[in-house]
């Protein structure tokens, strides 16, 4: 178990490294474009599909680090089970999925997709 658990800190470390390049790239230029993102009133239907996307990234960043440390580069050598990791990624996912919908900007009187679909048009 501790294994799995030394994996988990070593990718959020790497997480927030990537999350600290960026906000300083953002604020060195002036273009918070991703910060922007997240606090832009989005309707509902966009909001879910943000959630999801961040989710399935942070989903296929931690799967993609874990088989590059234990499969490619071999820093493990202890018994790794990928269903194992497969099923703490998928549940952390689905943690992330709501905490991002429920702290990211939504704006229900929205018209869906920014009204680009609107068939009435």
């Amino acid at each position: 178990m501790l294994i799995y658990i030394k994996l988990l800190l070593c990718s959020h470390i790497y997480l927030l490294l990537i999350i600290a390049v960026v906000y300083v790239v953002e604020k060195m230029t002036g273009k918070l474009i991703l910060y922007q993102w997240f606090k832009f009133k989005k309707d509902l239907e966009s909001a879910e599909g943000s959630a999801d996307m961040e989710a399935l990234l942070y989903f296929l960043f931690n799967m993609g680090y874990a088989i590059y440390k234990v499969y490619i580069r071999k820093e493990i050598s202890e018994e790794f089970s990928i269903i194992i990791w497969f099923l703490i990624v998928l549940s952390l996912s689905i943690v992330v999925r709501k905490l991002y919908f429920k702290y990211q900007g939504k704006d229900p009187t929205k018209p869906k997709y920014g009204g680009y679909f609107d068939k009435s048009k």
